[in-house]
């Protein structure tokens, strides 16, 4: 996951990512601090909307209310945030088990019913 975040941010891109707890966000923080020492990815992890530097690429949230448009949307809910649309891009990543793939398969379809172009790609992890 690391790794694809790297990857768009590299590529010039903000991201806003959109996680389905505080805890959840809190491990997604963890992880892009320890993720290469040699390579820092600037982040923040937002908890309250007066308290974001907004000039940061990466902004990590998990409330409906405090989110920042950016390019891209790395989107971990289980249903499609209402604010999805203010983005130019849109990625979920789905694994194997069967409750977070049913999931994704509702979240799909509200974005194919609002004519979102949507792309699938599979990917593997080392």
């Amino acid at each position: 996951m690391c790794r694809l975040m790297e990857k768009i941010w590299a590529q010039g891109y903000s991201i806003y990512i959109h996680a389905h707890s505080q805890y959840h966000a809190q491990h997604i923080d963890k992880m892009l601090w320890h993720y290469k020492v040699e390579r820092f990815i600037p982040h923040q992890l937002c908890h309250r909307i007066e308290e974001v530097q907004k000039t940061l690429p990466i902004h990590i949230g998990y409330k409906e209310d405090i989110y920042l448009p950016k390019e891209v949307l790395i989107n971990f809910a289980e249903t499609c945030p209402h604010f999805y649309q203010q983005f130019d891009r849109v990625v979920e990543i789905l694994d194997m088990a069967e409750q977070r793939r049913k999931a994704g398969r509702q979240r799909y379809r509200v974005y194919q019913q609002a004519g979102c172009d949507v792309q699938s790609h599979t990917m593997t992890i080392n």
